[in-house]
C-alpha cells in the first residue's frame, strides 16, 4: 500500500526505471484492466515495483536537520580561540 505523497519505482529487465508520484496514477475498479505506468520494448517485462522508502518530505527534512548541525558546528567554532 502507499500513499498519494509517496514515489513508486518501477524497474524493468532492460534496466529502465521509472519514478513517480502515487498519486499522479489514475485510481480503478477492481473490475478494470489497471493502468499503464510504461510503455515496454519488445521482451522487456517489469522486474519490480517499489516504494521510495524516504519521501520527498523525508528528504527536505533530512537536508533541514543536516543544516542545523552545520550552523550549530560553525557557531562552535567562532566562538573558539
Amino acid at each position: 500500500m502507499v500513499r498519494p505523497e509517496d514515489e513508486v519505482f518501477a524497474i524493468t529487465s532492460a534496466g529502465g526505471v521509472i519514478r513517480t508520484r502515487a498519486s499522479e496514477v489514475r485510481q480503478t475498479g477492481r473490475v478494470t484492466m489497471g493502468v499503464r505506468l510504461m510503455n515496454l520494448a519488445p521482451g522487456d517485462t517489469v522486474v519490480a515495483l517499489a516504494r521510495n522508502a524516504e519521501s520527498a518530505e523525508d528528504a527536505e527534512v533530512a537536508e533541514d536537520e543536516i543544516s542545523e548541525i552545520g550552523d550549530e558546528n560553525n557557531d562552535l567554532g567562532d566562538n573558539s580561540v
